[in-house]
C-alpha cells in the first residue's frame, strides 16, 4: 500500500524544505512533549527488589521453559550449565533450592544501579546523534493546521516514498498510542532473559525503536508517522547534520493554508513547481456547514 506522509509546517519551514530539497530531523532530546522519548526509568518494576529477582532466577533455573541460545557471556554460559544440572535433580531438591540462597550474596545493589545509569547514558548519547522526522497520515486535520502550520497560515507538504530509489521515507512507521510508557525491561524475568540471551546492542536498538514511536493516547488525534534515523553525521565534515535530502519526485502535493496571503501562496506554489513540475497544488477551504477543511486545486 502506498505510504503518504503529510508534513505540517509554517511558511518559513515550507520555503526552506522547497528551496533546499531537505527535511529537518529534530533531536529526540528536545521535543515539545516532556513525556515524548523521555526516560525516567528503564525498569517497569522494582529493579532493586533483589529477593524478587532471585525468585525469578531460580524459577527460570528449574523450569522446563524453552530458552534461546545464550549470548556467549560468562553469565549466560554458567546459567545454562547450572540449568542443565538442575534438570536432573529430584523435585524435592528443587523445591528447597530457594532456601539455600540470599539475594544480597549474589547481586550488589550499588553495582546494579551503576549499570543502569551507564545504560541510560548510552541511550541518551545515541539520541544526541540521531533525529526524527515527524509527519501525519492526514492533511486535513484542522487542529494540526492550528498547532503546526502557523494557525492556518502555513502549509502541508505531501511526500510519497520512492521505493525504486531506495528512499529513506519508506522506513517511516506509525506511532503507537498508549497510556503506559515503554520500558527497557518489563519484569525481573524479562531482565534475566534479555541480559543472558540477547546481545546488548540488539536490546538497545529494539528499545530505542520502541520508545521513539510510542506516545500518550492524548496525542492520538495527530495520527503521527515517524522516521527515526539513529546517526546523523556528515561523514565528510565529521559534524552532526539534522537535514537529509529527499527525492524531488517524492514531493507530490502542497496544501496551502486557508489564512495564507495570496503573495505567499504564489511564492510557495512557484517553489514547489520548480522542485517538481508534476506536483499538485491545493488551497484549503473551510467548509461552510461542517467543522472541516476541504482541498481545492490552486489556480
Amino acid at each position: 500500500m502506498e505510504k503518504k506522509l503529510f508534513k505540517y509546517v509554517d511558511q518559513k519551514g515550507a520555503i526552506a524544505i522547497l528551496e533546499n530539497g531537505t527535511l529537518l530531523f529534530s533531536s529526540p532530546l528536545y521535543l515539545n512533549d516532556p513525556f515524548d522519548i523521555s526516560i525516567q526509568t528503564l525498569f517497569g518494576y522494582d529493579a532493586f527488589d533483589l529477593e524478587a529477582h532471585l525468585d525469578e532466577f531460580i524459577a527460570l533455573s528449574i523450569s522446563s521453559e524453552v530458552l534461546p541460545d545464550g549470548n556467549g557471556s560468562d553469565q549466560s554460559n554458567k546459567f545454562l550449565a547450572v540449568r542443565s544440572a538442575l534438570s536432573k535433580a529430584p523435585d524435592s531438591y528443587k523445591a528447597n533450592l530457594r532456601k539455600e540462597f540470599s539475594a544480597k550474596n549474589i547481586w550488589n545493589e550499588e553495582s546494579l544501579r551503576a549499570s543502569g545509569a551507564e545504560t541510560l547514558a548510552h541511550i541518551k548519547t545515541a539520541f544526541d546523534l540521531s533525529g526524527i522526522f515527524c509527519a501525519s497520515k492526514r492533511y486535513d486535520n484542522y487542529l494540526l493546521w492550528a498547532h503546526y502550520a502557523e494557525k492556518h497560515q502555513g502549509a502541508v507538504l505531501e511526500f510519497s516514498p520512492n521505493a525504486e530509489k531506495d528512499s529513506m521515507l519508506i522506513l517511516a512507521e506509525d506511532v503507537e498510542y498508549t497510556n503506559n510508557r515503554p520500558y527497557l525491561y518489563e519484569s525481573h524475568k524479562d531482565f534475566l532473559i534479555k541480559s543472558m540471551f540477547r546481545k546488548t546492542e540488539d536490546i538497545l536498538a529494539e528499545y530505542t525503536k520502541k520508545i521513539t514511536k510510542t506516545k500518550s493516547l492524548e496525542w492520538a488525534y495527530e495520527e503521527e508517522i515517524r522516521l527515526y534515523m539513529p546517526i546523523l553525521v556528515n561523514i565528510f565534515e565529521g559534524k552532526k547534520s539534522h537535514y537529509l535530502t529527499y527525492h524531488d519526485d517524492e514531493l507530490v502535493s502542497v496544501f496551502l493554508g486557508c489564512k495564507m496571503s495570496t503573495e505567499i501562496k504564489e511564492a510557495i506554489a512557484g517553489l514547489a513547481l520548480k522542485r517538481n513540475p508534476e506536483v499538485k497544488i491545493y488551497e484549503m477551504i473551510p467548509d461552510p456547514h461542517q467543522y472541516k477543511l476541504s482541498p481545492k486545486l490552486y489556480a
